[in-house]
């Protein structure tokens, strides 16, 4: 039995990230990538991402029995940087933002371009962050939220 789409693209998202290495390409490596929130005090290592399937996002239902969501894949993330906690957040996020655009782009199957998957994956909002409060003690939060459109026959409960 397959898992719910939502999930399917949860896990998609935390594959791509856990494929993000430091090159010439990405300015860093993740320590992990979790498909649950934790405390920074939990976190052991940095910097590590969490992919969580957000709160919001929308419904509609055609009268043939078919059902399109757009949701929200939220991913946050911790970094640590003795010089530049801030620069850090900000590379990441670049290295996020970059990783899930080129597989939404690629159109592989089983990816985030896949119309099978999910459509139109996107950037929802702009990042949120500790606004620097965490710099204080060498390390920064933030949250990045996409968007993402599903079909279904709303029979089969996905």
């Amino acid at each position: 039995m397959n898992d719910p789409k939502r999930l399917r693209v949860r896990d998609r998202v935390i594959v791509v990230l856990k494929g993000i290495t430091m090159g010439d390409a990405y300015f860093t490596t993740p320590y992990d990538v979790l498909p649950r929130f934790v405390t920074i005090d939990e976190a052991g290592g940095f910097p590590l991402l969490m992919v969580t399937v957000a709160s919001g996002g929308e419904f509609s239902e055609s009268m043939d029995g078919m059902r399109d969501e757009i949701f929200l894949i939220s991913v946050d993330g911790y970094v640590d940087d003795s010089t530049n906690s801030v620069q850090a957040m900000e590379r990441f996020l670049r290295d996020i933002r970059k990783a899930l655009y080129l597989d939404a782009m690629s159109g592989a199957a089983g990816g985030l371009g896949d119309p099978a998957l999910c459509s139109n994956f996107k950037i929802a909002e702009p990042p949120d962050t500790d606004e620097g409060t965490l710099s204080l003690i060498n390390k920064a939060f933030f949250s990045q939220r996409f968007s993402c459109n599903i079909s279904g026959i709303i029979t089969n409960g996905d």
